[in-house]
């Protein structure tokens, strides 16, 4: 039972933690847990139960105390991971709003050709994307939500 205890608070340190370093502070996390439990409980000469992890993790802080004070350290794999799913993110919106826009153009210009269409799509595509890359340049936490 006191693993779930054990699993929960590791699980909020590392959520930000690339795979690499996620793996490792876990390890060394729950090795710490289960050692300073061992301890407690036999300084108050009781078998290790919920009470006790709950103390230790109690002792060890807050689980976002304890994640700021390692450095973070994401792996390349993670950071194209999330490039990837953002860029699939931004396409998506993208190809929602292009969909509105034919829709418009077709309404307003009804027999508009699909090479002009592709072409406004494309063009706005790309503005979108230049945006989206100067934005992460200059204001990359607000890519962090």
């Amino acid at each position: 039972m006191h693993n779930d205890l054990i699993n929960k608070y590791v699980k909020k340190v590392t959520k930000n933690m690339g795979s690499k370093q996620r793996e490792e502070v876990t390890r060394e996390l729950n090795a710490h847990i289960l050692d300073s439990a061992d301890a407690l409980a036999e300084e108050k000469n009781v078998p290790v139960d919920d009470n006790i992890i709950r103390e230790i993790i109690l002792r060890m802080g807050t689980a976002d105390e304890l994640a700021a004070m390692y450095p973070e350290e994401k792996a390349n794999s993670d950071n194209i991971k999330d490039g990837l799913r953002y860029l699939a993110k931004f396409t998506l919106y993208f190809i929602v709003v292009a969909s509105v826009i034919g829709i418009v153009l077709q309404l307003v210009f009804q027999n508009i050709s699909i090479n002009v269409f592709l072409l406004v799509c494309g063009v706005v595509y790309l503005v979108s994307l230049v945006l989206q890359v100067i934005r992460a340049k200059l204001f990359p936490r607000l890519l962090d939500r």
